[in-house]
């Protein structure tokens, strides 16, 4: 039964999508510095938002900032 809560949790998650989702990782900036297309974050994720991506993954700092 290993993994059964997992497994929960992703049906939850993914329900209605044909088991697939797109999360876009969006948290490069704080680590390796300014980067082409993270000079303005706020832009940038309006744009992944309007796309229509299932996620978007950020570092806590860009979250308060956004």
């Amino acid at each position: 039964m290993q993994g059964l809560g997992k497994a929960i949790r992703l049906n939850r998650l993914l329900k209605g999508r044909a088991h697939k989702a797109l999360v876009v990782a969006f948290d490069h900036g704080g680590t390796l510095g300014p980067i082409p297309g993270t000079l303005d974050p706020q832009s940038q994720i309006r744009r992944f938002v309007e796309a229509g991506v299932d996620g978007v993954l950020l570092n806590p700092g860009l979250l308060r900032y956004c």
